[in-house]
């Protein structure tokens, strides 16, 4: 699918919501780096895990999100950055309308440190106010945190308007990726309650380097380590892997589990991300014809496929693990774009029924935590196909933003699904 204007809002202020993934090709696999199995560099200093921290997860235990037998919590994803703080209080209004928990934000390394290793005062004054709003109106906040920008990269790299999704691998920039994080978790804390590492790291369109389960070790690893170390309270989210991805998940254990500190600092991780899409598929539908073999093992493009990666989970004891997804949705036929690639379109009436369908299947699992369904309203980089709000009519296909949205059939489900919220009132 076309992923090139999704590639180009890391160099926004904030990283806008991402077009969904999709299941795990022969194309993405033809760049990919061969996986190395000797044991991974040691992690820089400044977020090398080290035995007896007080963020050990003895001492801080993954608080559970219990869903008391109804839905997962609902998520919805807001970009503040594309937004007048009138526009984004209106989404806020019809998000806490719709039931929803959680709202997630896009946060990029090169809009928050454009110029150096410092916070950029405005962007980071637009952020306290985007947060503070939506935890006057009872919503939790999810960062997931992306980017790297051209002051941090080391010399040979692929310039950032060439490859604004290339990730930091390197000993030094890692340093400087956990310094950043470390500045992020010191600022907001637990004012946000999720911060999720990286986005869809097991396809090429978002680990460009070539999707690398050793790589993406170190980072995750090293972001829990820094994000600990600046807030104890905090919870790590896993970036959302692209499809359920089993291969990829039991080859990142492996790689996580060699640090030293793996198993007192939870394997770096306190939920699992994950974006299940279906391409278009009933989300109820489970069929072996949408499993793959990926460079690493099997890739399920089912829906519920992420109950094997429970199962992968469980296998390294840690079963009591929830899983967050991410992002779920479905493009709407006779919108735009008219043509998705890897996705059949549906009717809206479709949508709406697949809305209520997927929380209800998410809500006989309980270690599910979290559903964010793409997208809530459309915009330059989200597309008016997958959005459950429009501006104007049900069917407008404008993408500029406004205070006055209207709610899709697929909106009036969503607020239908019985959810708890995360923060009470």
């Amino acid at each position: 699918m076309p992923w090139t204007s999704a590639a180009l809002i890391v160099t926004a202020l904030l990283v806008a919501s991402m077009w969904p993934g999709g299941s795990f090709s022969s194309s993405d696999l033809a760049g990919a780096a061969k996986v190395s199995t000797s044991p991974p560099t040691r992690l820089p200093s400044n977020c090398t895990p080290t035995t007896g921290l007080v963020h050990s997860v003895e001492d801080h235990p993954t608080a559970r999100i219990a869903t008391d037998g109804l839905a997962p919590i609902k998520d919805l994803g807001i970009q503040p950055a594309l937004l007048t703080s009138s526009q984004w209080r209106s989404l806020l209004r019809l998000a806490r309308r719709a039931g929803v928990g959680v709202v997630n934000v896009g946060v990029g390394w090169s809009g928050l440190e454009p110029d150096g290793p410092h916070l950029s005062g405005s962007v980071l004054a637009k952020l306290d106010s985007f947060v503070s709003d939506a935890r006057r109106d009872h919503l939790a906040v999810r960062f997931q945190l992306t980017g790297f920008p051209q002051w941090a990269r080391a010399a040979g790299d692929p310039s950032e308007s060439a490859q604004p999704w290339y990730a930091p691998t390197q000993r030094a920039e890692l340093e400087r990726w956990a310094t950043w994080v470390k500045s992020v978790v010191r600022h907001f804390g637990t004012k946000v309650s999720f911060y999720e590492i990286w986005n869809e790291e097991n396809i090429s369109q978002f680990w460009p380097q070539g999707p690398n389960p050793r790589q993406y070790a170190a980072l995750l690893a090293c972001s829990y380590d820094a994000a600990k170390a600046a807030n104890a309270g905090v919870t790590i989210v896993s970036g959302g892997l692209s499809t359920n991805d089993v291969g990829f998940l039991q080859a990142l254990y492996r790689y996580l589990d060699r640090y030293h500190d793996a198993a007192p600092l939870n394997d770096f991780f306190d939920l699992l991300g994950v974006h299940p899409y279906s391409g278009g598929r009933p989300p109820a539908l489970v069929s072996s014809r949408w499993d793959t073999q990926g460079m690493w093992g099997l890739d399920d493009a089912n829906f519920l496929g992420f109950t094997r990666l429970h199962d992968v989970m469980s296998q390294h004891h840690q079963g009591s693990k929830q899983i967050y997804i991410g992002e779920y949705g479905a493009p709407v036929s006779g919108s735009v774009p008219v043509s998705i690639n890897g996705f059949a379109t549906v009717p809206a009436a479709t949508q709406a029924k697949w809305v209520t369908l997927a929380y209800r299947l998410s809500a006989r699992y309980r270690y599910v935590a979290a559903l964010s369904w793409f997208a809530f309203y459309p915009d330059a980089y989200d597309p008016p196909a997958w959005a459950i709000v429009r501006n104007g009519g049900a069917t407008s296909t404008h993408t500029a933003p406004t205070t006055r949205w209207t709610p899709t059939g697929s909106f009036r489900a969503l607020a239908k699904v019985p959810s708890e919220p995360l923060i009470r009132r």
